[in-house]
């Protein structure tokens, strides 16, 4: 079977995310392991490690359906739709999981409604793309926007806490 056209940009986006993930490894090492980072590092950490996982998984999983045989338009259908349902999940649990810690309507959106805007965004792109004639631009323009994502969380991650910070998680 022949390679898919996008298989090398695909394959960049998973290997970008793991190197994320890794370095991030030894950022807590170096600030003396999982235990001497703050509640809201952690929950940096957590996000980056979510996020930089998913890519990986969402690039490789085109590989896997094109070498299962899916024709192409089909392929991009449903790699969209799974990209699609995973980062509308994803931002459904965050805020539950938000409001159940602290029960609270007010939401820090200083940070978090840019972010929120442009997640809405990537999921109206991703399902527009599961109709007739799927793509790859759309699902690229996707998959690299959830690895921007792990890229601000690995920025915010190397950034000391400061007193007051809590106010942006």
């Amino acid at each position: 079977m022949e390679p898919l056209a996008q298989e090398s940009a695909l394959t960049v986006v998973a290997e970008v995310a793991i190197a994320l993930a890794g370095f991030s490894s030894i950022v807590i090492a170096l600030r003396g392991g999982i235990d001497a980072v703050t509640s809201f590092a952690y929950i940096r950490l957590w996000r980056l490690l979510e996020t930089s996982l998913a890519a990986v998984l969402f690039a490789l999983i085109p590989l896997a359906l094109h070498y299962a045989g899916v024709p192409e338009p089909t392929l991009w259908r449903i790699a969209s739709g799974g990209l699609c349902v995973y980062i509308f999940g994803a931002q459904v649990y965050m805020f539950i999981r938000w409001w159940a810690q602290w029960r609270s309507p007010a939401i820090p959106w200083g940070f978090n409604a840019p972010v929120l805007a442009c997640q809405l965004g990537v999921v109206v792109l991703l399902g527009s793309n599961t109709g007739p004639g799927g793509e790859f631009g759309p699902y690229l323009a996707s998959l690299l926007w959830y690895l921007s994502l792990s890229a601000m969380y690995f920025a915010r991650l190397l950034l000391r806490q400061r007193q007051g910070d809590e106010d942006l998680e």
